[in-house]
Formats: structure tokens, sequence, C-alpha cells
């Protein structure tokens, strides 16, 4: 095992994974001034074709294209024109995936600064016919949609985003894309916080008129498409996934054509040496990860979602892991694993085997769970596919070049090192993996985040609800320990799999029931237990029933705003918020992997009228009824988990090795 992997790593050539990333990542929409190669373009298509290319002449087998359905989006170029009295000055700008684009003349209005863009910046401000100047740190305030619906209902024609905060885009000239999860009804542009303060400078002089010009094309009929190829395995019915995404913002070197070609180079190693895996190992590159469709909360990672649901649904129950390449960031100073907690057993003797270079993360290696729904592993975690993605945490890079012109090929040279190290790292997780004969699920330690997900303050709350659950828990934990030591035996060679395949379908099964419905988002999409926001909610209505019996009405508003979405009924209009809370009404059936994800949002909006108006007894009859609401609504949260572990619990006792 160890002189196969030696091999191989002598075999991958980080020139040629440079080189081809390099090619590319260069490959942008056709007339396009910045690149971009986003859902269903003709950027996307265009590297898709050439990846395809690539893959038929390394010698993977089967090289085909899945084509799904999305909203395309193509941008071709921004400019926002200043007028000044001396000069027209001419500023670089992007916008965001699903915002439609302006006429060719472009809109010529005056330009209003309303700052943080809430209802309340409005106020004494007459926008309508004109242009919008919001500044904001979407990281730790807000997402672009909620500003920009609030100044298309003030009446704007046009809105311009810059950003404040130490995330994103903090380079002086940097400009940002994002996927907009926005209304397709108002052009949005983006431009530097050099620019910004330019613009800023000149407002403060008196009236300024600008014009906005955003050439994009948008297709709701458009196609999109997963590139796919394949290393044949001794066994034919058993695969590993290995994977990353085409579609990316401006040159998007990093972010995700790196990981792409990373894998490609992976399996040009494996080709080269003539290894034949047990496992088949499938090589893909995904488009849409960063937007697929116009008007949804949840509008990124569709082509992951497509694969697996619709695409190669067969994968279920044969594939024992995906490996994710995804934006890895240099400049993190420690090396992090993220895995489903049911294969941290795994990757902790994994781990061991490790020699992390200490110029690249010099605080070493750590494990922690799921990435969430931030990169396309978390679509094949809920699906039944354990994902893993190596790489991620906060870095300098993703602050200043993350989605910006600044992701491109001229970092290679300062992180050859890190990308030589990520690619022998997935090579030896891959034959790590390859050697198993069953999944290695010990499924015992997501019950054991289960007993840490309780707050003490809400313990009032949970009622018997929560007692039964953990009894069910520790019976739950006892059977998977048992089962875990037969996985172990059987992997180890100690004892034989009566019917392998048959074990690794219930095993799968028994994973599916747990991340999909065990598992659930909050509001702002942190994987976490479905009955944890419910009881933060109780907790938080408490607080406010609190402060309002204390006439302390701004804590209560405040405290609100930590309820489910209802900063958006804080701080902007009715309609936006109601918009906003349709977009993740957990009964449409049309949010993808965001689907039954949340629980049933508590509406706010009421009652933060009359906490702002200070009739403070409405306000604390609205309270208590919705803390009586909120404590029913964790009852049957708690009743549901208990249903689901059960059902989970069924399936493992059929696992019979």
């Amino acid at each position: 095992m160890l002189d196969k992997i030696q091999n191989l790593l002598k075999l991958q050539d980080v020139k040629y994974i440079h080189e081809l990333t390099k090619e590319l990542s260069l490959i942008g929409n056709d007339g396009g001034e910045y690149g971009f190669r986003v859902s269903g373009s003709s950027g996307e298509m265009n590297v898709a074709r050439r990846i395809e290319e690539e893959m038929k002449k390394i010698g993977l087998q089967n090289v085909h294209m899945d084509e799904f359905p999305v909203h395309s989006w193509e941008f071709l170029s921004g400019k926002l024109e200043v007028a000044t009295d001396d000069e027209i000055v001419r500023m670089d700008m992007s916008s965001y995936c699903g915002i439609k684009g302006t006429e060719k003349s472009g809109i010529k209005a005056e330009i209003v600064d309303v700052g943080m863009g809430t209802a309340a910046d409005y106020e004494g401000k007459d926008v309508r016919g004109k242009i919008v100047f919001c500044t904001f740190d979407i990281s730790e305030d807000f997402w672009i949609s909620a500003p920009v619906y609030q100044a298309e209902v003030k009446g704007a024609v046009g809105c311009i985003i810059s950003y404040s905060g130490d995330f994103y885009g903090t380079k002086e000239d940097a400009i940002n894309c994002f996927d907009s999860q926005c209304k397709y009804s108002l052009p949005v542009g983006n431009i530097s916080r050099k620019n910004a303060n330019i613009l800023r400078g000149l407002m403060e002089k008196g009236s300024v008129t600008v014009c906005m010009k955003l050439d994009i094309k948008v297709d709701f009929n458009g196609k999109s498409r997963n590139v796919i190829g394949y290393i044949p395995g001794e066994d034919p019915e058993k695969f590993i996934l290995m994977g990353g995404h085409m579609d990316g913002y401006f040159h998007a070197y990093q972010d995700d054509m790196l990981g792409v070609v990373i894998n490609i180079g992976i399996a040009k190693s494996i080709i080269e040496a003539g290894i034949k895996p047990k496992h088949t190992v499938v090589i893909i590159a995904h488009g849409s990860e960063e937007y697929g469709v116009t008007e949804s909360r949840y509008d990124w990672c569709i082509g992951s979602w497509h694969s697996i649901n619709n695409l190669k649904a067969e994968w279920f129950g044969k594939m024992t892991a995906f490996l994710n390449i995804d934006a890895i960031r240099p400049g993190t100073s420690k090396l992090w694993i993220n895995s489903p907690q049911s294969y941290h057993d795994f990757f902790k003797s994994f781990i061991k085997t490790l020699n992390v270079p200490k110029d690249c993360w010099p605080e070493g290696v750590g494990l922690k769970g799921l990435n969430g729904p931030w990169s396309d592993d978390y679509n094949y975690a809920i699906c039944g596919i354990p994902g893993i993605i190596c790489g991620r945490g906060p870095a300098e890079w993703s602050y200043q070049n993350y989605h910006t012109q600044f992701d491109n090929y001229t970092v290679f040279e300062s992180e050859k090192g890190i990308v030589t190290y990520i690619a022998g790292l997935y090579t030896r997780m891959l034959f790590a993996l390859d050697d198993l004969i069953l999944p290695p699920f010990k499924f015992s330690r997501l019950m054991e985040e289960l007993k840490d997900s309780f707050e003490e303050e809400a313990q009032k709350y949970y009622g018997g609800g929560k007692d039964g659950l953990l009894k069910l828990a520790d019976s739950f934990s006892q059977l998977a320990d048992d089962k875990y030591l037969q996985i172990i035996n059987i992997n180890e060679g100690k004892a034989k799999a009566s019917d392998a395949p048959k074990s690794r379908q219930t095993l799968f099964e028994v994973y599916r029931i747990l991340e999909s419905d065990f598992m659930k988002l909050d509001p702002f999409d942190s994987v976490i237990f479905a009955h944890e926001a419910v009881a933060s909610n109780c907790i938080m209505l408490d607080k406010i029933i609190d402060d309002l019996k204390k006439n302390d009405n701004e804590s209560a508003l405040k405290k609100l705003t930590e309820i489910d979405i209802n900063i958006y009924a804080v701080k902007f209009d009715l309609k936006v918020y109601k918009w906003l809370m349709d977009c993740q009404d957990n009964t449409r059936k049309d949010l993808f992997w965001g689907t039954n994800k949340n629980h049933k949002f508590f509406y706010g909006f009421d009652l933060a009228e009359a906490i702002r108006k200070g009739e403070n007894s409405k306000a604390l009859d609205m309270a208590a009824k919705f803390l009586e609401f909120s404590q029913l609504q964790l009852h049957d949260i708690l009743n549901q988990e208990k249903t689901v572990l059960i059902e989970a619990g069924e399936k493992l006792v059929s696992f019979n090795s």
C-alpha cells in the first residue's frame, strides 16, 4: 500500500496541474470582459468541453456530460459612469448571479447614499426613479437580497453595493460576485471599496448623476452540465467519487478550477501507473455550484443536487465517499478535514499517518464535522453518500481574493507546496478508503453530538421529550457500536461479510436517514439537530418577555433579530420580510437541497412593530403566545427526532455481516 502511494506521488506532476488549471481558468464567457463561467453560460460550456477532452486524453473511461436545467446567467461587463464637472469617471463593476442587466445604453439617474440600505436608512429620502448606493458587511449584517428588494420597494431603479467590514473583497480594488438570492427585477452592481470612497467624496459635494451599465444575458430555460469520467475498478458496483466545480466568478483559479484539475491530475497518475483500484473511481466536474436558479433562497450547488437526485441516483448504496476539493484556503493555520461524524474514527486513524508540512499549516491537521451546504459534498451527504472536504478555514485569501478578479493563476508560485500536498493527501485518502470492504460507519459518534446539543438554559422547555430521545440515543449507540465492531473485523480481514453488497446498502440507508432527516439547517444554513434552533427561540422569547416587563424595548428588539430571520422584520419593510420568509418556507417543493431542512419560522413582524411603537402590553401578549407556540413546536420536533431514530435503529438491526 505504502509503496503504491509513493509511486503514485512520484508520478503526480504539479506543473501539469498548474498549467492545465491556468489554461482552464482563463476560459470565460464569449466576449466577456472579466472571464466568468457561471451556470449555463458560454464560459461554462466552453470549459466543460475542454475538461471532457482532457479526461479522454488522459485515459478516463466512459467520459460524458450529464445535462440538467438551470437559469443561465452570463455576465459580460459592468461599468458605472460618474459625471463630474470636469470629466466622466468610469468604474469597473460586477454584478450578482440571478440579477437582470440593463439596456445597452444603461440607466442614467441621480445616485443616493442610503447607508446600509435598511428601511430606516430611507427616512427623509425620496429615491423614486433614482439609483441607490448601499454599504454593508455581507458576512456580519445581512445578505444582499434584503437591501436590494428594499430599494425596489422604495421606488429605486437600480442599486450599487460596496462592502464594509473585514470579510470579502477587502482589497481596495476588488470587485466581487456572489449568488444573489434576489428577485429578478432590479439591476444591481458591486464596486470596489476604493471606488466607493471616490463616489462618496463626490456625493458629499452635491448631487451626482451616474450611468449604470450591466451587460448580462439570462435564459430561464438554460442548460448546465456535469462532466464525468471513470477509472474502472475491480468491483464495478463499488465507487469512490472525486470532484470539484468548474463554474466560477472571474477566472476562478482557486475556486474551483484548481480542485477540478487536482482530481484530474490524481486520475492521470493512477492511469499512468497502471493501477486498478478495488473501487471504481469516478472523477466529476460539477456545473452550477455557485448558482443555478433565480429567485430562490437556495440557489447554489444545483449541479451536485441534480447529480445525485436525478442523474446518478444509482450511485446511492455503492458510493463509499465523495472526496471534494473546493477553494483550498492558503494561509490557514491548520489543515482541516471535514467529514461526517460517523467517519471520524476512520479519519482519526488516517490522520496519524500524515506528516503535514509546517510551512504550509503550522498547527498541523484537525478534524471537523460536515462542511455544510457551502460546497457540493453536502448534497451527496444528505442523500446517503459521505462527503469529505479538506483545506477549508479562515484565511486572508478568503477575505481578499475570494470571488474577486484576484482569484487567478498568479498565486501558484506561493502555493506550490500546498497544491503538491493536497494532491498527495487526496491520493492517500482515496486508497485508504479503497481498501475498505464496508464503509467505516460509527453512528454512535453522532449520538455523542446529540447529547451536547441540549442547552442548559432550555431545560424547562424540553419536557419529557428530551429524556425519551436521549434514552433512544443510548440504545442506538450500543447497537451502532456493536455493528461497528463487525465492520472493523470485516475490513481488517478478521471476518467475512456474508453479503457485502446488501450490508453496504443497509449501512448507507441508515446514514441517509440520519443525515437527511435527523440533521437539519438553521435559518442561516449551519448544520444542526432539528430541535436546536427552536430551543434557542424559546430562550430568546423568554428574554424578550423579561425586557418588555422592564420596558427595555431596545434590548427586546435586538433579541428579536436573533430569532429565525427576524433581523429582516426589525430592519426592513413588511413586503421585504414577507418575501424573504416565503423564500425559506419549508412547505415549498422547489428549494432543492433546502427542501424540508428548516423548521417553520417564527413570524415576528407584528411583534417588532409593537415593540417599536412602545405597545408593551400588546407585545407581551404576542411574545407569550409565540413562546407557547415555540414550546409546542419543540415538543413536536423532539417526537419527530425519536421517530427518525427508531427508523434508523430498525434499519441498523437488519445489518447482518
